[in-house]
């Protein structure tokens, strides 16, 4: 569970969450030649991407889900609030826009968590998916491992592969595919979930995969690059 002092950074310790080009092709995607409703942030936070759909005209009602009331207590006025872990949150088919991003890695179920948005969504839904994965099996397995580290909640890392085949497994359709890249440094990770790492921040069970990490000032910290995956899709007929 996250807690105050965590809620109190999130936004602008964690380098995507206030991203504005991010948010925008989010928007963008979602807004293009159809009138966006009624929206459901899931796992929303602090709402910083849901309240975004608060500019849009005409306004949507934004409703963020989150089982943390620390970040719901900073999500912005105009938006409701719910409380509740998302597998056991009833929904009734009344939203239009589902938004779920750097969510999925916290379920360990993920198809199970994509097919209960079904339950929320009314006819001719739109969900977007935003996930951070890693090129392959082998960085993917070293990202949970440093991750499960430094935040005992994590319970998956996708690769893009693996992702897009639960959100198939799931009956969802792709509209839009987009890829970006990101990176960040393991240290400023760690400092995010106030995990110290000094002196070592890599003991030698969890040696750095080549193809996502590389070393930076003689071993004291790492770079790791990810894709951004940015998908929006709908249920399949």
């Amino acid at each position: 569970m996250v807690d105050d002092a965590r809620a109190i950074s999130f936004e602008r310790s964690t380098p995507w969450v206030a991203d504005a080009a991010l948010s925008k092709v989010c928007l963008e995607d979602l807004t293009r030649d159809r009138v966006v409703r009624s929206v459901l942030d899931v796992g929303g936070g602090t709402g910083a991407l849901g309240s975004q759909f608060l500019k849009v005209e005409p306004r949507p009602s934004v409703t963020v889900l989150d089982r943390s009331p620390h970040m719901l207590a900073r999500v912005p006025r105009g938006c409701r609030t719910i409380l509740a872990d998302w597998v056991s949150a009833e929904g009734g088919h009344e939203f239009d826009t589902v938004l779920m991003r750097q969510f999925l890695h916290y379920t360990s179920a993920p198809e199970v968590a994509l097919l209960h948005a079904l339950e929320f969504m009314c006819d001719d839904a739109l969900m977007y998916i935003g996930q951070l994965v890693a090129p392959s099996q082998a960085s993917a397995d070293w990202v949970h491992a440093i991750g499960t580290y430094l935040d005992p909640g994590r319970s998956t890392v996708f690769t893009e592969r693996g992702l897009r085949d639960a959100v198939h497994g799931a009956g969802f359709g792709e509209l839009v595919v987009r890829r970006f890249e990101y990176r960040e440094s393991l240290q400023q990770w760690a400092a995010r979930l106030r995990v110290p790492l000094a002196p070592n921040p890599l003991p030698p069970k969890l040696r750095p995969s080549p193809d996502v990490v590389r070393e930076l000032r003689l071993g004291a910290d790492h770079a790791i690059s990810l894709t951004w995956l940015h998908l929006v899709v709908e249920a399949a007929a």
